[in-house]
Parts: C-alpha cells; sequence; structure tokens
C-alpha cells in the first residue's frame, strides 16, 4: 500500500503564475527555474512563496503568520552562522562553507550551476533554548530554493528562545513522494538537475545529552533535532536539513562522510550508490536516539538510591513517654518555684517578720513533701527526654529538600519514558516507509535490483535500535516504581517525625503558659495604673507648656496693661531665632530616633536573638526589613539574610519553597516599600508587575487629536524616587488593540534614546503592565506645546528673533538624520522611516530667556514610525501605516479611489517633504502669523478642490496634486513676500526658495537630512548680509538615481542642479550584465570579456584606460564603520570597474584595505575582486586612508612609477579629521615622483569614488580634485577625479586621464 498523497495543486499554473509576463512563454524547463528564483525573491513570503502547495492557502499563510510573529524569538537578530558540506558532481569528497549573512546564503544557493550530488544544511544556536543562529530572510530562502514544505516549520517550532522547553518532548515524522504524480504536475528544472521525481521526508527526534555542571557532575537534558530530507529518483541527489542546537550530529556526519566504509563519495554518482548513502546518514541520526540513555539511566539510579537507602535503613524507634505522675511533679515544680517568687515580690512590708518566716516555712514545708515523693520519677523522666531529643536528630536528617529531589527525579524519568515511547513511534514510521518504497510497483528499480540489501540491513538495525528503547523504558518504569514507593516511606517517616515533634513541645510548654498567664494578670494590673498617670499628665501639659512660654521671654508681660488688649508685649525677632534654632533640633530628634538604637531595639526584641550588624540592615536590606516590620514578622529577616535576598533584587515574584510559605504576605506588601525607581539606562520595554507602584501624581491631560488612540497625561514625579526632571508626561496605551502601536513607538524611542540625538523628544522609558494592558511611554513634557499651539503666537518683528528661530528649526534635520541611520552601527544598516511629520507632532520647548520666540523644537509621536532594512542607497520600501495626508509627500500618498489596496513604495526622503511642508507653513506664519497661515491653509483647499481625482478626502489643504507640487504653494509664496515683507526679515525669501527648490519637490531631488541642515545652516549665516535673495550653493546631494532604472532606450535624460547627463549608464545595468553573461563566454581561457562593452561609452572608456598596452588596476577601500551600509554598491562598483580594466593589468589587480593596507591581495578577475570585498568586515570607527595610500605609492614607485590607476571607494567622512592634509600630501608626493621619473601625467591616476551624499565630504573631496595639481616644465600635473558611484559609468573608469572628463564635476 503506497503512501497516502494529499491534494495537489497543479504546479503549471503556480509556476505560470510566479514567472514574470515579459518570458512567460520561454521553454517549461526554464520557466520553472525562473519562476523557482521568483519564489527565492520572495523569500519572506515562505511558504505561501512555493511553486507546488498541497495545502489550502489558508494554511500557508498561518505558517508565514507564525514565522513573522516568532522572528525575534525564533532566529538570531545580531549573529548568523549556517554551515554547508556540499559533495560536487564528479568530485571525490566533501567541502565545508560557513555562511554569515542573506547575501552569501543567496550566493551559495544561485550559482546558476546544478545542484550538488549531496548537501547538508546545519542551523545550530547557543543552546537548546535559543534562538536560531540564522536570519529569518536565511532561513527562508534555503527553504524556498529547495522548496521545503510548509509542514517541516512545525518542527522547527521547538526551537528559539524560550525560558521552558515547548511542544512537550513532542516527536514526529511525515513523507510524501511524486512518483504517482503526472507529468504535467511534477516542477522539473533541468539547469538545477532536478527531475521532480523524488521522496521527501521530515522528522524530530529527542534524546538525552549531558552538561557539565560548577561541580563537575553531570546534569542530564533532553535535546531536540528536526531532520529534512529528500532525494531526487532520478538524478540521485541528496538534500539533508539539520536544526540542533549544538555541533554534535554535524561533527558524526562530517566523521561518516570522511570514511569512505561508510559513506563513499566517489561512488555517490550512481543513483543506487546515493540512495544507499543516504540509509546511512538517517542511521546516525536514529542511533543518537539511544546513544547516551545507559549512562542517564544508571545515574538515576545512584540518586535515587542514595536518599532511599536512607530512609529504607534509617532508626526509627518510637521514644518513651512522660508518665502522668512525672507531668505533675514538672508542674508542681514550676508552679511553686513561681508562687515562692511572687510571695517575695509582692509581700507587703508592714507584715510582721514571724508571720512571714511562718507562712515560709509552711510552703518548703509542702512543697519539700511532694517533691520527695516524685523525685526517682523526675530524675527518670530527664533522661527519657534525652532519650527524646537523639531520636528527634535522628529523624531531623530527612529533608524537605530530598522530597523535592525524589519528586524532580520522578517527573524526569517519566519525561524520559514519554521521549523513547515516541521515538520508537518516529523509528517505527521511518522503517515503515522505506519498506513500503521497496515493495511499490512504481519505485526505481534500482532500489529493488541494487539496495534491498542496504534496505534490509536498514530496517534491521533501526529494528535493533527500537529493541534498546523499550529495553530503556522497561528500566525507567521499574526505577518510576522503586522511586514511588521510596516516597511513600519517605513521606510516612516526615510525617511522624512532626507528630513526635509536635508532641513534645505540647508537653514542654504547658508549664511555660500557666507562669506566662500570670504574668499577662499582673501586667493588666500595672497597665491600668499608667492609664490614670497618663491621663493626669495630659490634663496638667497645656498649663505647662503655657506657663513654659510665658517664662521663655519671647512674651512679656506688661504691668501697666488696662485690658486684654494690651496685657503682653510679643518679641518677633526673638521668635525668629526661637524658631530657627528648635524646630531643626525637633526635627533632628525625630531623625536620630530612627537610627541605629532604634533599629537595634527593634532589632533586639526579635525572639529568639539572632546577631546582625546596623549597617547590613540599613545597607542592603532596609526595604526587606521595613516590610517585615509591617506584617509583624520581623523575627524572619534571618530567612532573607541566610539567603542573600536584599532589597537590590524586590520586588520577588516567589520566595524560596523551603521558607514553606512562613512569610507569603510579605510578597503582597512588599510594594509600597519598593516603588519603580525611574532609570534611563534599566526603563526601556520593560514589564511591570501589576502590583508596581509608580511613585507619580497626576496632575492635568493633554488635549490630543480626535483619532489619538493614546491619553496624554502630566504627571509630577516623586524626587526621592527618580533622577528625572519633576514633571514628564505620560503616553498611556489601554487594550489589547493598541500593543502594535506601543511595541513600534517604544522600539523607536529605545534605539533613538541609545544615539542621545539633538532634535527629537526625550523618552525617559517605556512600561507595560501586559496583565492589565496598560502600557505607558514617559517622556519629557513640552511646556509650550506643539507647534499647532506655538502659530498661536504673534510673529517676530526683529531680526534676531527671525535667525533664532530658524536655527533653532534645524534640531530638526537633526533628528531626521539620526532616524534615518537610526542602526548604523549595528551589522545590518536600518533605516527609520516617521510618516508623519506635522505641526502637532513638533514639540516646542522653552529657552532660558522667557522670550516667546527663545524655543526648541524637537520630533515627537513615533507610533506610526518603521524600522526596515536597507540593502543599497536609494532604495524604497512598501509601507503599512499612513500618516496626516496634508503634509505626505506625493509618492506616500494613498489615494483611495484608485489605490484603495495598493500600499506605496517609499524611503527616508519621504520624510523630507512633510518637513518642508512644515516649514512652508513655519515661513508664512513668521511673516504674517495666524490669520495668514489660515488663508494659506483655505487656497491649498480651494486649489485641491479643483481637482476630481483628489476629492473626498478628509484632509483637503495638501501640498500637492498626487504627483507634484501644487502651483498655489509657490504662488502663495511669491505674493506674500511682495507684499507682506517685514523689516527685520531678511531670510524668508531664502527660504522659501530652498523650501521650493531642495524640499517639496521630486524625491531625486531632495536634500538627504544632514546636508539640508548644513545647506540651511549657510544660507540663515549669509541672509544678513544681503537682502537680495540668491539661489543658494548646494552640495551635490540633489541627484538621487531610481532604484530599478528603465531600459536604456526608453530612458529619458535625468538631471541634476548643474549637469544634464543623458543615457547615463548605471552601475547596476553592466552588473546585471556581467553576472547573466553565457557560462561559455565566463568559461573562455582567453580574450577580453565583451559583457557590457555595448552600452555607450564603455568601449570608449575601455581603450582609452588600455591605450598605452598595459597599466597596473589598484583598488583602495575604505572599509570603515561609516561605509558599512554601502558594501553592497561598493562591492558591485569595483566589480564593474574591474571587469572592464583588467585586461589592461598582465599581472593581477591589487586590492587594498584601508584597515590593513600592508597586505594587499592580488585578483586575478573581477569575481575575485568582489567576492573579497564581501568577505571583508567593516573595522569600527575609522580608517587612516593617507597612510593606506601612502603605501600603494610606494609600491608604485617601487615597480619603477609604470602606468597605474587608482580607485579609491570611500564616502571621505574619514578624510574630514585633518581636512584631507594627509591625503594631499600623499597626491603632492606621487606628482613628485612622476617629475623625478620623467613621467607623463596619464601615467597615474587617482579617482576618488564617493559613495554617500555628507556634504562637507563632498566638497573635501572635491578640493583634492580643484587644489592638487602643479606645473612642472609647463606641463599641468592634474592626476585627480573625483565621482558619484552612481554617474555615468564610463566616466568613473577614465577619470583624470581625459582632461574634459576631469572638469566634469558630475
Amino acid at each position: 500500500m503506497g503512501p497516502s498523497i494529499p491534494p495537489m495543486f497543479k504546479s503549471q499554473d503556480l509556476v505560470q503564475s510566479s514567472v514574470p509576463g515579459n518570458i512567460a512563454n520561454i521553454d517549461a524547463h526554464d520557466r520553472a527555474y525562473v519562476a523557482l528564483k521568483a519564489s527565492c525573491d520572495r523569500q519572506g513570503h515562505y511558504p505561501c512563496n512555493l511553486l507546488q502547495r498541497k495545502q489550502l492557502q489558508s494554511a500557508t499563510e498561518r505558517y508565514r503568520r507564525y514565522l513573522e510573529d516568532g522572528e525575534k524569538t525564533l532566529f538570531n537578530l545580531g549573529f548568523e552562522e549556517i554551515h554547508f558540506l556540499e559533495l560536487k558532481d564528479n568530485s571525490k569528497e566533501f567541502q565545508e562553507f560557513i555562511i554569515r549573512n542573506t547575501p552569501s546564503v543567496q550566493k551559495q544557493l544561485h550559482q546558476d550551476d546544478r545542484d550538488p550530488t549531496s548537501r547538508f544544511v546545519f542551523i545550530q544556536a547557543d543552546h537548546s533554548r535559543a534562538p536560531l543562529n540564522c536570519s529569518r530572510d536565511s532561513f527562508s530562502h534555503i527553504l524556498s530554493y529547495h522548496q521545503v514544505p510548509p509542514g517541516f516549520i512545525d518542527y522547527v517550532a521547538a526551537f528559539g528562545a524560550t525560558h521552558y522547553p515547548t511542544d512537550y518532548h513532542m516527536t514526529g515524522f511525515d513523507s510524501d513522494d511524486t512518483l504517482t504524480v503526472k507529468d504535467s504536475n511534477v516542477v522539473k528544472i533541468s539547469k538545477l538537475g532536478r527531475s521532480g521525481r523524488e521522496h521527501r521526508m521530515q522528522y524530530l527526534l529527542r534524546s538525552i545529552e549531558t552538561d557539565s555542571t560548577a561541580d563537575e557532575s553531570r546534569r542530564w537534558n533532553i535535546r531536540q533535532t528536526a531532520v529534512y530530507h529528500s532525494f531526487d529518483f532520478i538524478e540521485g541527489k541528496a538534500l539533508w536539513i539539520n536544526i540542533k542546537a549544538n555541533s554534535r550530529l554535524e561533527d558524526m556526519v562530517k566523521e561518516a562522510t570522511a570514511d569512505s566504509a561508510i559513506v563513499n563519495p566517489a561512488a555517490m554518482n550512481d543513483p543506487a550508490e546515493s540512495f544507499s548513502s543516504t540509509l546511512s546518514v538517517h542511521l546516525i541520526f536514529l542511533e543518537w536516539c539511544d546513544m547516551d540513555w545507559r549512562k542517564c539511566i544508571n545515574d538515576c539510579e545512584k540518586k535515587i538510591r542514595t536518599v532511599i537507602a536512607k530512609a529504607q535503613t534509617s532508626r526509627v524507634t518510637p521514644p518513651a513517654k512522660f508518665n502522668t505522675p512525672t507531668k505533675r511533679a514538672l508542674e508542681l515544680i514550676e508552679a511553686k518555684a513561681s508562687d515562692l517568687s511572687s510571695n517575695r515580690k509582692l509581700s507587703n512590708p508592714s507584715h510582721s517578720l514571724w508571720q512571714w518566716t511562718l507562712r515560709r516555712r509552711a510552703n518548703l514545708l509542702h512543697w519539700d513533701i511532694e517533691i520527695n515523693e516524685k523525685l526517682g520519677t523526675v530524675k527518670h523522666e530527664h533522661h527519657v527526654q534525652e532519650q527524646q531529643l537523639d531520636y528527634l536528630n535522628n529523624l531531623d536528617s530527612f529533608s524537605f529538600d530530598e522530597i523535592q529531589n525524589l519528586h524532580h527525579w520522578g517527573e524526569q524519568l517519566e519525561s524520559y519514558r514519554l521521549v523513547m515511547e515516541l521515538n520508537h513511534q518516529a523509528m517505527r514510521d521511518i522503517v515503515e516507509r522505506y519498506q513500503n518504497l521497496s515493495s511499490r510497483p512504481d519505485s526505481p528499480a534500482y532500489i529493488k535490483d541494487k539496495c534491498m540489501d542496504e534496505i534490509n540491513y536498514f530496517v534491521q538495525r533501526v529494528i535493533r535500535i527500537q529493541k534498546n528503547l523499550e529495553i530503556r523504558i522497561i528500566q525507567v518504569k521499574s526505577l518510576i516504581s522503586w522511586l514511588e514507593d521510596g516516597k511513600s516511606l519517605f513521606d510516612r517517616i516526615i510525617q511522624y517525625r512532626n507528630a513526635q515533634v509536635g508532641r513534645i513541645f505540647t508537653e514542654s510548654s504547658f508549664g511555660q503558659s500557666q507562669k506566662m498567664e500570670r504574668i499577662a494578670y499582673k501586667t493588666e494590673k500595672e497597665t491600668i495604673s499608667m492609664h490614670v498617670i497618663t491621663c493626669v499628665t495630659l490634663a496638667f501639659l497645656p498649663p505647662m507648656f503655657v506657663a513654659t512660654f510665658f517664662q521663655s521671654g519671647l512674651v512679656e508681660v506688661n504691668a501697666g496693661a488696662t485690658g486684654l488688649g494690651n496685657a503682653v508685649f510679643f518679641h518677633d525677632n526673638a521668635f525668629g531665632l526661637f524658631a530657627a534654632i528648635c524646630f531643626p533640633l525637633m526635627a533632628v530628634t525625630f531623625v536620630l530616633y530612627w537610627t541605629e538604637e532604634s533599629l537595634r531595639q527593634i532589632i533586639e526584641s526579635i525572639n529568639p536573638n539572632f546577631p546582625v550588624q546596623f549597617e547590613t540592615i540599613t545597607g542592603r536590606y532596609l526595604k526587606v526589613f521595613s516590610t517585615l516590620v509591617f506584617i509583624d514578622q520581623p523575627e524572619h529577616i534571618r530567612l532573607f539574610l541566610k539567603a542573600g535576598i536584599g532589597d537590590n533584587q524586590l520586588p520577588l515574584d516567589r520566595l524560596p519553597i523551603v521558607w514553606n510559605g512562613i512569610v507569603d504576605k510579605f510578597l503582597m506588601e512588599q510594594w509600597q516599600f519598593c516603588p519603580w525607581e525611574f532609570s534611563i539606562q534599566e526603563s526601556h520595554m520593560r514589564d511591570l508587575y501589576t502590583q508596581q507602584i509608580l511613585p507619580v501624581q497626576y496632575t492635568k491631560p493633554l488635549m490630543t487629536g480626535q483619532h489619538d488612540p493614546t491619553e496624554v497625561h502630566v504627571m509630577e514625579l516623586d524626587s526621592e524616587d527618580c533622577k528625572l526632571p519633576p514633571e514628564v508626561v505620560f503616553k498611556i496605551y489601554k487594550g489589547s488593540d493598541k500593543i502594535k502601536l506601543y511595541d513600534r513607538e517604544a522600539d523607536v524611542y529605545t534605539r533613538l534614546m541609545r544615539l542621545k540625538p539633538t532634535g527629537i523628544a526625550k523618552c525617559y522609558g517605556s512600561l507595560a503592565y501586559t496583565y492589565t494592558n496598560i502600557r505607558i511611554i514617559v517622556l519629557e513634557y513640552a511646556s509650550k506645546g506643539s507647534l499647532v499651539e506655538f502659530f498661536e503666537t504673534p510673529s517676530p518683528m526683529a531680526s534676531s528673533d527671525y535667525r533664532q528661530l530658524w536655527e533653532r528649526l534645524l534640531d530638526l534635520f537633526e533628528g531626521l538624520y539620526v532616524l534615518h541611520n537610526i542602526d548604523e552601527n549595528d551589522s545590518k544598516s536600518l533605516t527609520g522611516i516617521h510618516q508623519d511629520i506635522q505641526p502637532a507632532n513638533i514639540l516646542v520647548f522653552p529657552g532660558d530667556t522667557g522670550s516667546p520666540y527663545d524655543v526648541y523644537f524637537k520630533l515627537a509621536d513615533f507610533g506610526l514610525t518603521e524600522v526596515v532594512k536597507v540593502t543599497g542607497e536609494g532604495e524604497t520600501f512598501p509601507v503599512n501605516n499612513e500618516g496626516n495626508k496634508m503634509y505626505s509627500a506625493p509618492e506616500a500618498f494613498s489615494n483611495e479611489r484608485i489605490e484603495s489596496e495598493l500600499r506605496p513604495r517609499i524611503n527616508s526622503l519621504a520624510d523630507l517633504w512633510s518637513l518642508g511642508a512644515v516649514l512652508s507653513e513655519f515661513m508664512v506664519w513668521s511673516i504674517g502669523g495666524k490669520t495668514l497661515r489660515e488663508s494659506y491653509r483655505t487656497s491649498r483647499k480651494d486649489a485641491v478642490a479643483k481637482l476630481p481625482h483628489l476629492k473626498d478626502h478628509g484632509f483637503q489643504a495638501y501640498f500637492h496634486d498626487g504627483v507634484k507640487v501644487l502651483p498655489e504653494v509657490a504662488n502663495f509664496h511669491k505674493d506674500i513676500l511682495e507684499n507682506n515683507k517685514k523689516d527685520g526679515d531678511v531670510f524668508s525669501p531664502y527660504m522659501s526658495r530652498f523650501i521650493l527648490d531642495y524640499m517639496l519637490v521630486s524625491s531625486g531631488k531632495r536634500l538627504q537630512a544632514k546636508g539640508a541642515k548644513v545647506s540651511v545652516a549657510n544660507i540663515i549665516t549669509s541672509a544678513q548680509s544681503s537682502h537680495k535673495p540668491s539661489r543658494p550653493r548646494t552640495p551635490e546631494t540633489t541627484y538621487h538615481p531610481p532604484s530599478n532604472n528603465p531600459p536604456l532606450h526608453n530612458r529619458s535624460a535625468r538631471t541634476s542642479t548643474q549637469v544634464t547627463v543623458t543615457q547615463v549608464v548605471t552601475v547596476e545595468e553592466i552588473y546585471n550584465v556581467i553576472k547573466n553573461r553565457r557560462i561559455l563566454e565566463r568559461l573562455l581561457p582567453s580574450g577580453p570579456s565583451e559583457a557590457g562593452m555595448n552600452f555607450p561609452g564603455m568601449q570608449n572608456a575601455r581603450n582609452k584606460v588600455n591605450a598605452r598596452e598595459g597599466r597596473d588596476q589598484i583598488f583602495v577601500i575604505d572599509d570603515c564603520d561609516s561605509l558599512r551600509k554601502h558594501r553592497y554598491c561598493i562591492a558591485i562598483t569595483a566589480r564593474v570597474i574591474s571587469y572592464t580594466v583588467k585586461i589592461t593589468d598582465k599581472n593581477g589587480m591589487d586590492l587594498y584595505f584601508a584597515s590593513d593596507s600592508v597586505n594587499p591581495q592580488s585578483c586575478r578577475n573581477s569575481s575575485a575582486v568582489e567576492k573579497n570585498i564581501n568577505k571583508k568586515r567593516p573595522v569600527d570607527g575609522f580608517c587612516d586612508v593617507a597612510k593606506c595610500l601612502n603605501d600603494v605609492l610606494k609600491d608604485v614607485r617601487r615597480n619603477g612609477m609604470q602606468p597605474t590607476s587608482i580607485y579609491i571607494f570611500t564616502d571621505g567622512i574619514c578624510s574630514l579629521a585633518d581636512n584631507g592634509n594627509g591625503v594631499k600630501e600623499v597626491i603632492y608626493d606621487a606628482i613628485t615622483s612622476l617629475v623625478k621619473a620623467k613621467r607623463k601625467p596619464k601615467d597615474l591616476m587617482f579617482q576618488f569614488v564617493q559613495f554617500g551624499r555628507d556634504p562637507e565630504a563632498y566638497e573635501l573631496l572635491k578640493s583634492f580634485d580643484d587644489d592638487c595639481k602643479r606645473v612642472e616644465n609647463n606641463v599641468e600635473f592634474d592626476i585627480v577625479d573625483r565621482k558619484y558611484w552612481d554617474s555615468h559609468v564610463p566616466k568613473v573608469i577614465v577619470g583624470s586621464l581625459d582632461r574634459n572628463n576631469d572638469n566634469d564635476d558630475n
């Protein structure tokens, strides 16, 4: 009977739907390959991107959501290491590859070559309950490339970051094959050597492994492994994906593949041999399940025997009991002694001596008679009491900890039994699978002809493993039974001990209780007397206070007074002196009372007493002790001292079990003594207990927008419990539907506060009461409100006020710059996009002078901010959120009538448009105040109303028409500048031009935040020197090529602010051609590579570089941290340039890294250049580019100043430290060397290829090009050029070799 085949959706339809429309008519097999690559490009949608589905779309979508929701716990976001072990076709040994990022995974898999004969993929973790050491992108890409079914995710779910193991020891097995599937439903990819006829299986197994503890003992833990395996019946190719926390199974597989007796790589090109080798690999995983059980069971047996043997062999003899006469005698002794003591103390001194003596003799006589009658019995009972104490000491050796250990071992044994039984079931399924496969009529013939012996051997081995597990299961069941009997015996011994202790304490405390009764009676009498004294004292206290006050001299009696009005004179100054001395002394008195002496009195009152230092309590246990005093259990401070549980560990969520709940009330009352202590370092993304008290007081609520999902309150903090300003703002999220909003904003604030930015409202913490679904973000309080309230202020008049306001607005650019580079120091470059910049989200803080215009502006409200990964400059991203449409950029605008489902793709430059819109309104307000701003809004609203496709929106005063800025914006600017100009305002004309030319423009022409800040600062500085506005000089940061370039013949001219460039050839275009050139051309042993040479200017550029028929090519890579986000662009640019110029360098191109310039690398081809750049990790801090260039120049000199091109890939930032003096010195030395060697200027070229758009770096690199030149013997030595990496590629290659190109500032 064959395996059940679930419903299969037609693969041809899915392949067709996955292929881009322009190549959908190519050959079916090639179309399947293209569809596979398209599926891999959609790796983030795995498993919804699979070409062949066997489940409903809703089921695969559920798996996708699981991976998305569990990304942070299942995958390690900060570290990645995946091991590949591969056997290429016709190879005789396996090769190992270690991959550490997603691009490397893609490169390893997509080599446009056949799949290896055998491939192992090992994914590990730091430990069994840690996230996997790979990213979700890498994991999904691997599974998408191999078309792994989604059911494998069920087994992967057993891994990830968790406090306790998940799935409760679950194992499992699943399999399917395509032997009976129609040809039309088989995905065949001939290019990769995939026939589509395969069998697939996946299983989850568990076993026992040991960890070494601090005392060098062994600790056994259950560990899991997930395995996916597929085998191509026609091609004989095998795939293994193994997930396990440690490398134990990987090491075993490597050992097997290195031993030809187990796995023979040389014979695996035969499908039958390859199939047989898969059985050997299965046995490695299955034998692991039985590997260490024997040692584990023996260790458990030793531990259990040690405890139970003590219970079985301990002496438990019932003690002798006190008899009734003895009890009466003991009671009589204590009672008479007490009576005698009382008579001595309470006898009336007026009685005569003979009366007292007579009564004493009579009492003693009666006492002696009774004692003599019982004396022998009492002595005997003292001996019995000693026997009872010895007996109790013997019973006291049985501790509660040992009972807990027995319970723990019982749970462990039960889990062992469950794991072994589940593994037994999984092995049975695997055996049945292979037995069924060999007996099916449709299975390949070579399996029945050549592999039956191996299958039978495999089945026998697995059955042997199953029998071993059955033996272990019987052992464990016997241990469990033995353990239960021992636990019962132990419980009875403990119960018996408790009963005996209670009996002895009852008998010995009877006399004490009678004594305490008499003491209580006397105390009651003395208390009544004290009450009488207290009442009398209180009655006389007011007259005594008044008399003392009159005698102090503060009040003087007027002997000549005629009435009450002038009966006394009051000395005011004397009373002030009296208060200044007396009241502080009173306070000191109270403080001194609650110091060492008072605390010592409380400690000494604890019974029984114990030694403890005063400094210990006040230094580490004051909150603990206060809580115990509050619950009237101060004597239990010894428990906390012994366990080392001090104030720094409060609040506690549980107490040690061995305390038996005697201070459980502590957990309920501790909260009022340990309120939350606000600390900026420890208050971000914190989950709080429901009972946690915040030391705050509500002051007033703040008004929020109509659709704002939060409540905002001003709070007053208790200064004793925090280190923050006295007033802060609580932004409160209530309800489970607000969790994502809170998480997003809290995450952004946490990242931003680490960078300590200006221009962004400070966040002091984010706290979550998870059980009540209340979450709080603590922000600094802006007493002047937002920019909306600030616009109510009258517009300024003085020029100094105008300048101060515009300078303070520069902080907003700084804040945006930090947000857009939110994670540039991490291994993965991230960028944040605010998406909701508007006046309501810009807070206003007062300055020091009190002037209404002495204010500071800061960005706030990051609830809609999205943080995305950046792989290249200018990349755009689809966004799921939408802010205020009035201020949104055209590319971020979603017109609800025609784009109700489609989300726009934007990048961080969308925020620059929004800020430009806000500054436009700010400029209008600064000229005409609130009234003119309202007129501006009305004019835009009227203009939008005339656009039919933008009707029916909630906000209609947009700044654009859906594509470009509204003409009304520029017209309004012009009108107010002409008709409403103020004498003190010399800035608005400049700012208007800047806003319209560099912010409210298309995305490609907008400045980045840093460049915009520099430009505005220059405008403000120069504005007062001239009243005539001129177009500001702007650095070359206005050109941003689109991420997806159109075909060359359809592309119109692209322009920057200074130069018009037609038919620009980009690096991406040439790179794609190089990567996709024919395999045959790539393998040609000789002749120049012609890929990409048909693009305009490329062949001409190659000819100019090769004009001298021989030229050394040197590539210098600035690998400092600031270039981390440009690594991909640097690699492909170097690949394109080296591919074009490599024919001129006969000895191989040289590659230098600025961080390690003494170890250059020789590269024979362009792919080696790209590979080495991708392998080199950026270094922290900055690199010394000047030293690197000096080392390069030394090598050029050693080579006799032969013709050389030096391409320097940098952002220019590292050279700013010394203003570029070091680099300039190297260039001048190079010119000197050329002159001495009698070389021409074209024999040496420094080409600086700039990445990023930093304006200061641009000016510095441009100064190298413009200034570093010299005239010698009437010959100008201009050997430096500078170009952006995304400029016209031929011009980047030629550099200073062409005078016209050198003078062309792109």
